[in-house]
């Protein structure tokens, strides 16, 4: 990527990129981690619209070694057209950087294209937001920026020098559609050093695959 480009994108792990004032769709069955790499590199507060049926549920303990839970806003709507609305109003209002919602079917094409309007809109604010839809693999959103499938892949633990443990977390990120760019895959490694159980350091690393 041209340097001169990247201020339009936020690289969210090392050489993966989303694309700024677009909306964006994940699937999978580790698609929440893909939400905790976004909000390391995004400041401010995440806004999640979701109704009060939901059962994704997100754990302080589970989530603080990667974000503050202060940082979460939950907006709680009672059907999808609610949801929508909100997003919309959030988005006008650039209040935040990162958006997400949990969809339980394809909006129509009117309601994508207001939210399209609304997140690609020249606002005096440098606060440029991306929406984050999450999904089930059947349904496929028209209108997105780009859709991704996140899923773990076998992990391993070790032991290293000086009473130092290694825990490798791994993932496949593939990116299975996108408007401007073409469908690509990486392997996600995260390493955690634990010392007498607590994380001296993290480090992420990313791998192209054909």
């Amino acid at each position: 990527m041209h340097p001169s480009e990247k201020e339009h994108y936020c690289e969210f792990i090392p050489s993966i990129f989303l694309k700024n004032k677009r909306i964006h769709q994940i699937l999978g069955p580790s698609r929440i981690r893909m939400l905790l790499f976004l909000a390391q590199k995004i400041s401010g507060p995440i806004f999640w619209i979701k109704s009060p049926k939901e059962k994704i549920f997100l754990h302080p303990d589970g989530i603080s070694p990667w974000l503050n839970p202060d940082r979460l806003v939950f907006v709680y709507a009672k059907n999808q057209i609610d949801k929508l609305w909100a997003i919309e109003k959030i988005i006008e209002s650039r209040s935040s950087r990162l958006i997400v919602a949990n969809l339980n079917k394809s909006p129509n094409f009117n309601s994508i294209r207001r939210l399209n309007l609304a997140i690609k809109s020249d606002t005096p604010s440098t606060n440029h937001p991306i929406c984050i839809f999450f999904t089930d693999c059947k349904i496929d959103i028209k209108g997105v920026e780009s859709r991704w499938f996140i899923k773990s892949a076998p992990s391993w633990t070790a032991l290293g020098e000086n009473d130092f443990k290694s825990i490798k977390e791994k993932w496949i990120f593939k990116r299975v559609y996108c408007r401007t760019n073409t469908i690509a895959k990486w392997v996600v490694i995260l390493e955690k050093k634990l010392l007498e159980h607590s994380i001296e350091e993290i480090t992420v690393q990313s791998f192209g695959l054909s």
